[in-house]
């Protein structure tokens, strides 16, 4: 199946699955069969179907503006699965499934602002604050009041999940570097003259 992976919320998506064979060789192609994509997504969000029309012996899909700027929830990244399956009169056979992403299109963001942290950089930051406040003076691990009680999470604890969470961070930029075409940032490449 050749829907994309990763597409920005707004834009007109276009592409074309080619015919296959089922489980037992037989071909399955768009003279015999219609192709649907189903994708669901977040809590809340309406579901999309969309039936290919016929290009040759495949199918052709379009994703319209109005229904990419649809699966855009919120402003940050959403993941959407779909499941494309062939159909005939009484036959349905699962085509592939799949993630498709949605990125936010920054030109509907009103305001002029938008954090494109990832949850781990969110974690992160949070993290750093908590251990920032202990430095300056909030050394309060635990207290009650009445019948209530909070224990806040131990230093050496902070400093694990920190550096925990640098780790997933420090992989996340170095994928999303590499998925830029900007290559590996830990690999440095030298050249020495002959």
């Amino acid at each position: 199946m050749l829907i994309p992976s990763k597409i920005t919320a707004g834009d007109s998506v276009q592409w074309v699955d080619n015919p296959f064979a089922d489980n037992l060789g037989n071909p399955v192609n768009a003279a015999t069969y219609a192709l649907t994509y189903s994708l669901r997504g977040p809590i809340g969000a309406a579901g999309i179907d969309l039936v290919g029309t016929t290009l040759g012996t495949g199918w052709a899909f379009v994703l319209s503006t109005a229904q990419s700027t649809a699966l855009n929830i919120a402003a940050t990244p959403n993941k959407w699965y779909w499941q494309a399956y062939a159909s005939k009169t009484g036959v349905r056979l699962t085509a592939g499934d799949g993630v498709l992403v949605v990125l936010p299109n920054l030109q509907g963001i009103s305001g002029g602002t938008f954090d494109g942290a990832t949850a781990a950089e969110q974690i992160l930051a949070t993290i750093d604050a908590a251990i920032l406040a202990r430095t300056n003076g909030d050394f309060v691990t635990k207290y009650t009041i009445g019948s209530r009680s909070l224990e806040k999470e131990p230093m050496t604890g902070l400093l694990a999940m920190r550096d925990k969470y640098r780790l997933i961070v420090s992989r996340q930029r170095k994928a999303q570097s590499i998925a830029n075409g900007l290559g590996n940032p830990t690999r440095l490449g030298v050249r020495f003259k002959a």
